[in-house]
């Protein structure tokens, strides 16, 4: 069982925002999110109104600070590929590409959920 392009293509597009907002909730205080964008090569004002910004984790991965400074190509030399260069292009016709799926995929929490044993 494969994975759609379109839906390999929607699955890199949260990965990589997932991953932004992981940087994020690493530079906990204001002063060190700006500096980090601004390093980053996010454009000054837009880093300031970025990290003084009280929006969630998620809302502000989705900036446009946020994606000049982690960029896709920084991701990328960073080793955040996944998705775009696993997809299979000799795929039956008909589906589209698909991504080969080579291992299980969890789909449940350990432990379950609820109070059992």
């Amino acid at each position: 069982i494969g994975l759609r392009y379109n839906d390999a293509v929607e699955m890199d597009q949260w990965f990589r925002r997932r991953i932004r907002m992981c940087y994020w909730k690493q530079w906990h205080r204001a002063k060190k999110r700006i500096g980090e964008l601004i390093k980053l090569g996010a454009f000054k004002r837009q880093a300031i109104l970025t990290g003084l910004s009280r929006k969630g984790y998620w809302h502000l991965a989705k900036t446009f600070s946020m994606n000049v400074g982690l960029s896709n190509a920084y991701l990328h030399e960073a080793g955040a590929y996944v998705t775009q260069n696993t997809v299979d292009q000799d795929s039956p016709s008909g589906y589209g590409p698909m991504i080969s799926a080579n291992r299980p995929v969890r789909t449940r929490t350990p432990g379950g959920v609820g109070a059992g044993g």
